[in-house]
This record gives C-alpha cells, structure tokens and sequence, in this order.
C-alpha cells in the first residue's frame, strides 16, 4: 500500500512539473506529433525527467513502482499509450543510443537547474495553483522563470522542432523489435 502511495505522489510531481511546460511549448507551436514523441532523444529526456522529478519527490521507490510513475505519468503528458515507451526506453538504453543518452544527460542538466532554481520548495509542495503551474521561491512562478525556458527551450523545443522524421530502421540504428 505504501508503494501506491509513493506512486501516486510521486506521479503527480511529474505531471504537475512537466506538463505546464510541454503545454506552453504546443501553445506556441502547435500540437507535437506522435513521431516526435517517439523520437530516440525524446524518450530519453521525457522519460529521465520524469524518473528524475518522481526521485525527488518520493526518497525510495522500487524499481516496479518507478516503471508504473514513467509509463502513466508519459501517458498523462504525451496522450501517447505509457507501455509503448517503456518498452522504447529498455531497447534504446540497452542499445547505448546516442540520442537517447544525450536526452537523459539533458534531463539531468534541467532538474538540476529545477533543483537549484527553486531549492527543494516545489518538489516538495506538490500543490499545483489554479492553472497548473507550481509556485517557486518568492513570487515568480516556475513557468514566467526565465533561465528554466531558456533551458526548456534549448533540451526540449529546439530538439522538438528539429527532429527530422528518420526511418525506423534509422531511428534504432540497427537493432531489431
């Protein structure tokens, strides 16, 4: 039962972190396909970040519960089914995929600053305000602060924007479903 709990909780962290972010990104350009979403560097950051974001907010959580927070907390961010990632996100890891790994560094990169920015005050708040931001520090609220979208921006939109549609062969370099 704790196990749940933990989930949940640690769920929600992630949603109530992420996904203000990804729906400011589609206010300004417009819906993000499921190509784009399946992209080798975009499991690798969404998936982190998430993994990241539910670390934080629950101190331990098993490795089972940990792969039931990405899956739904993808599936509540993307629209996209969450067994559909995880069984990406194995195949690419286990690979070494260059993109996939340079998205997980980049996670890493921008929970960091999410970390720094704002201390430990909304990671552990865990209470959305009206129109799904969470408070920061002080006034300023994480979505208005300026150095997380410029890291949005350069870890998740530029790389959103650019990912040029390779064939799926191209895409997994090489190892088979």
């Amino acid at each position: 039962m704790l196990e749940l709990w933990k989930s949940r909780r640690a769920r929600k962290a992630a949603v109530a972190t992420i996904r203000p972010l990804v729906e400011r990104t589609r206010f300004a350009n417009g819906n993000i396909s499921d190509d784009r979403w399946m992209d080798a560097y975009m499991v690798g950051f969404l998936t982190m970040l998430i993994t990241l974001i539910a670390q934080r907010r629950v101190d331990t959580i098993g490795s089972e519960a940990l792969g039931i927070v990405q899956a739904d907390a993808w599936q509540e961010i993307t629209g996209l089914p969450g067994q559909l990632v995880g069984e990406e996100a194995c195949l690419l890891s286990a690979n070494g995929h260059r993109d996939f790994m340079r998205g997980c560094h980049n996670a890493g990169k921008l929970e960091s600053a999410l970390t720094a920015q704002s201390g430990f005050h909304w990671f552990n708040s865990g209470n959305p305000d009206l129109d799904g931001t969470v408070e920061t520090g002080g006034t300023r609220r994480m979505l208005d602060d300026t150095e997380i979208h410029a890291l949005w921006s350069e870890y998740f939109e530029r790389p959103l924007l650019s990912i040029a549609f390779p064939s799926s062969a191209d895409r997994h370099e090489g190892w088979q479903h």
